[in-house]
């Protein structure tokens, strides 16, 4: 007989766990039992046995007792017991077999739209996660089960080959990696692929090796060789490299700043502060440098031409020849000897173009090169680079308006409608909209570029654009916390985008 397997008080059953057999008398006729099935709906059943009047006149031989209906709430816990077991099951099935390509792929694509999916490395030993990125064949890996944890760094193939006994690591450049070590004074030194220490640790702090040099601190900012020895130019310190081979020099003990072209001081240091301007230029062109003394700007190239000192409160950029100005609180544009063509009037600006977007109170209206008024499109915001101020990329500007972005012309007229959730400049011929969940390219027309659609995408650089290319399962995972948390899109170069109301649009490139 089968076990019942909950208490049944009624008509004399004995208690869960029992065996119940009920007998006729030796006289009675063979009965024909009434007996509910057991198969029924437990949720439906008052009653698993037959009454007291029943078995009385000898109707029933062997009944096994069913269960009564489960309250409401006891079927609500089991059910929440059941989804969190099978969400656990899920966690376990992903953690043990690699789905990540189900759910997303990142990598790059190229300017037809084929995409190459990123190399991965392979699952790093027992309790070491990675921390960085591939560089030189190598690794940063970290031992997590260590409370700090401490950096060495893996090959290609996940084996360790320096072992994990730095506080902290940079990636290698150059043959050497920068790292830190663990001890009260927590300098900085720099190793080579086999682990030894090349230049002693006795910095700071240390950025990696570019062009056979690297800008360490001890007491102050300097630029090293890969032997340690401190780089100077004309007896002055090298505060960093700039592009196209110069570089900010400083007076020692002095505070006063200069300019180097290669080897050889451009400007000299008498500056209080010299910066590089932003410039939307042909790259091959000498660089512009805010030369500041006395709270006042002027303005240089890296040959050493020095274009008007001691003039402006700012210079923010220089476009086609003139300089974007701010004078006391306004904002203007001056050639290059610092002489006003449009006086500053205006609380914002951008670069200067054949058409300009300005901002006066809360008005937002265009003008030309000449400063003369532009009929454009109703806009309520548009889109520049906050660095360069510049608003056209290959010929074309970013606006948005009521709550929807889109593009202008030179003109000002409107040739691609404010019709995209989100939309980021044009790189190399198309732009990335956000149409629906997705990001999408568009090319000048407004038309899709590529059927293809990405959770994520970055500009086109050099033919290269990075981006996420969504799986089969992303739609379902997604939903997940757990697989939101697990889903790692990599980082990207900070590019950033302002708009009119001081609303970041953009940090990432």
């Amino acid at each position: 007989m089968p076990e019942s397997r909950d208490p049944i008080q009624q008509n004399g059953l004995k208690q869960k766990g029992e065996t119940v057999e009920l007998k006729p008398a030796a006289d009675a006729k063979l009965p024909v039992a009434v007996v509910q099935e057991k198969s029924a709906d437990l949720s439906t059943s008052t009653s698993a046995s037959p009454s007291a009047s029943e078995l009385a006149t000898g109707d029933v031989a062997d009944v096994t007792p069913l269960k009564p209906a489960l309250p409401a709430g006891m079927r609500r816990r089991r059910f929440a017991i059941a989804s969190t077991a099978l969400l656990a099951t899920s966690v376990f099935l992903v953690s043990v077999a690699d789905l990540k390509p189900l759910i997303s792929q990142d990598g790059t694509i190229d300017r037809n739209f084929k995409f190459t999916a990123e190399i991965k490395p392979p699952e790093p030993p027992p309790d070491f996660s990675y921390s960085n990125h591939l560089s030189e064949g190598l690794i940063a890996i970290a031992n997590s089960e260590r409370q700090p944890a401490r950096y060495g760094f893996a090959d290609a193939k996940g084996q360790i080959v320096i072992p994990s006994i730095y506080e902290d690591v940079k990636d290698f450049s150059e043959g050497l990696a920068a790292v830190k070590l663990p001890s009260d004074a927590g300098k900085w030194g720099f190793i080579d692929h086999t682990g030894k220490m090349v230049i002693p640790a006795i910095y700071t702090t240390a950025d990696s090796f570019h062009n056979g040099y690297a800008v360490a601190f001890d007491y102050r900012r300097q630029l090293i060789d890969k032997n340690g020895n401190v780089f100077r130019i004309g007896g002055n310190n090298v505060r960093h490299d700039i592009p196209g081979g110069f570089r900010i020099i400083e007076k020692p003990a002095s505070a006063l700043y200069g300019v180097a072209k290669g080897n050889e001081v451009s400007i000299p240091c008498r500056y209080d502060d010299i910066t590089q301007i932003a410039t939307v230029e042909d790259s091959s062109a000498p660089p512009f440098f805010k030369l500041r003394t006395n709270g006042m700007c002027g303005l240089a190239d890296g040959n050493g031409k020095i274009y008007f000192l001691d003039r402006f409160d700012d210079i923010v950029s220089v476009h086609n020849g003139f300089a974007l100005v701010k004078k006391d609180t306004a904002y203007g544009f001056c050639d290059l000897n610092g002489k006003f063509v449009i006086m500053p009037q205006f609380a914002q600006c951008t670069a200067y173009d054949d058409l300009i977007a300005v901002r006066s109170g809360d008005k937002i209206r265009f003008i030309n090169s000449a400063n003369m008024p532009v009929e454009g499109a109703k806009v309520d915001n548009v889109v520049f680079n906050s660095d360069t101020a510049q608003w056209f990329h290959d010929g074309l500007g970013l606006i948005r308006r009521d709550g929807l972005y889109g593009y202008l012309d030179k003109q000002g007229h409107e040739v691609i409608a404010a019709r995209f959730k989100n939309a980021r400049p044009f790189s190399e011929g198309v732009a990335r909209v956000l149409e629906g969940s997705r990001w999408i390219f568009i090319d000048k027309h407004g038309n899709k570029a590529t059927e293809a659609e990405y959770t994520q995408a970055s500009q086109f650089h050099n033919g290269t654009s990075e981006v996420t290319v969504p799986g089969p399962l992303y739609g379902v995972m997604k939903e997940t916390p757990y697989f939101n948390s697990s889903i790692n899109y990599f980082g990207r170069p900070a590019e950033k985008f302002d708009g009119f109301e001081g609303e970041v649009v953009e940090r990432e490139r």
